[in-house]
């Protein structure tokens, strides 16, 4: 499944320019359609070039940095240092980033202690839905007075405590109502993505044929090194 996608030598997406148009691009990554491991590498990957496009904006004027929203559903199977590394230098470049997660557990889990400081220290805006006794008692340092660590767990559904950066500076902690899930995707919004979705890719039968046209580019050089490597080779 991955051959297709990381395989081809020349990519049909080009972040920079996503990013100062401010387009939109979805990508699902569910374990339960791709695989677990498939799901990581390649969230790690699109992380990573959108990171560098955002970095290369640095011969732009600051005015001229288009502000583009990176949004993260299950945050914690794309750690890595550069997601810390785009916390803490991102919005200098236009990029804003909202990363969603369960529980702590999952961010600090296998020594990342350090990433989950990274996160926690760097966010600008915090909510924070109903929580579990362990993840209310560290989470309630972020909003007392007002709110306590019962008052997290008791918290009715679609609802959060939210913690508020703004241009002046923060907020004091309130409660706020979210939305509930919306319906099923609408039959026109449905089309349309699949009518983008064929301007930037590619049928996979020809991906797979490049593929295995460059192989055997690269066999008879293979098949000379080992012939050379043979007739060097001690008895």
């Amino acid at each position: 499944m991955l051959r297709p996608i990381i395989g081809q030598t020349r990519s049909t997406l080009d972040f920079r320019s996503l990013l100062s148009k401010r387009g939109i691009f979805l990508v699902n990554l569910s374990k339960g359609l791709i695989g677990d491991a498939e799901a990581r590498l390649l969230g790690m990957l699109l992380l990573g070039r959108i990171f560098a496009a955002g970095m290369e904006r640095a011969v732009l004027p600051p005015h001229r940095r288009t502000p583009f929203s990176v949004f993260v559903d299950e945050t914690q199977n794309f750690l890595t240092p550069t997601l810390a590394a785009m916390l803490s230098e991102a919005r200098k470049f236009g990029l804003r980033l909202t990363l969603a997660n369960q529980n702590l557990a999952q961010l600090a889990g296998q020594g990342r202690n350090d990433l989950l400081q990274a996160m926690l220290g760097n966010v600008g805006s915090l909510a924070t839905f109903r929580l579990g006794p362990v993840d209310s008692q560290s989470m309630a340092l972020y909003s007392r007075p007002a709110f306590d660590a019962s008052t997290l767990e008791r918290l009715p559904n679609f609802h959060a405590v939210g913690r508020i950066l703004t241009h002046e500076g923060p907020l004091d902690p309130l409660v706020f109502r979210t939305l509930p899930p919306l319906p099923t995707m609408h039959a026109g919004i449905a089309a349309a993505v699949r009518r983008k979705q064929r301007r930037y890719t590619r049928p996979i039968a020809e991906v797979e044929e490049e593929i295995r046209a460059r192989r055997q580019v690269r066999r008879p050089d293979v098949a000379i090194a080992n012939e050379e490597k043979a007739r060097f080779s001690p008895n």
